[in-house]
């Protein structure tokens, strides 16, 4: 039992996520990067959305899906407050006051 938790904290340690004392996860991205994430989103799953379902299509296709894949990661990331790309590159945008414990 004890080599699948050295396995997985393994796991956790590549892919880059933070170490922390009891924690689940730390945030790192800062309030202004997490209300750009949430309007970009936003904004590009409606785009999408009206090229899919509206009769204005601004996308099309492929570029509507990647539209709406993309506006969902960016606005799921925002809400969170984790970005597991910054992560993997050791990137914060938030200082220390503002990451969550």
């Amino acid at each position: 039992m004890t080599g699948n938790f050295a396995q997985g904290a393994a796991l956790q340690s590549v892919l880059g996520f933070p170490r922390s004392s009891g924690a689940i996860l730390e945030g790192n991205e800062g309030l202004f990067d997490r209300i750009v994430r949430g309007v970009a989103g936003t904004i590009m799953l409606v785009i999408s959305g009206a090229s899919f379902a509206g009769p204005v299509a601004v996308v099309e296709g492929l570029l509507a899906v990647i539209f709406a894949i993309g506006g969902g990661l960016l606005l799921l990331t925002g809400l969170v407050g984790w970005c597991p790309a910054y992560a993997m590159l050791g990137l914060r945008t938030c200082g220390p006051r503002e990451s969550r414990r």
